[in-house]
């Protein structure tokens, strides 16, 4: 497959991250589900490089790792696809972090695993110049109930 997507996964070391996304994520690069092209910007507000991300999203996947054929293979590929940006979510001017980040030529998907900060997450992202028309935002469910209170 040859899409070309960039996923950023805002509150990567949150609990849903950690339990959730990146276990779904890893199991579909294992499944052969993951286009190639995928690459994911774990964004958090932690003082880590990737390297240090990429480490400490392998304890929870470490039972999976285990389980499954190939996962060595299959965890070498999916570590390759992550980068870990530092930002606070409420200071825009780190925004400018993630813009670097960003190749305009791809499709990019925001999900906001954050319990909260979806307003000024997407505000920061805008302020940016990390949205455009191809560019779509996931909101998970609780943050969407916040986002729709502070909008009403």
């Amino acid at each position: 497959m040859s899409t070309q997507i960039d996923l950023v996964i805002f509150g990567a070391r949150g609990d849903l991250a950690n339990r959730k996304l990146f276990p779904a994520l890893f199991w579909l690069d294992q499944a052969g589900l993951l286009a190639d092209g995928v690459q994911i910007a774990a964004v958090a507000r932690d003082d880590l490089d990737t390297s240090g991300f990429i480490e400490q999203t392998r304890q929870p996947l470490k039972p999976i790792l285990e389980r499954a054929s190939s996962s060595e293979v299959t965890w070498h590929r999916f570590s390759q696809r992550l980068d870990y940006i530092n930002v606070d979510f409420s200071e825009q001017s780190q925004f400018s972090r993630l813009a670097n980040w960003i190749n305009p030529d791809r499709t990019i998907i925001y999900y906001l695993a954050t319990r909260n900060l979806s307003s000024s997450i997407s505000q920061n992202l805008d302020q940016a110049g990390c949205l455009d028309e191809h560019a779509r935002i996931v909101l998970e469910k609780p943050a969407c109930a916040a986002f729709r209170q502070s909008h009403d």
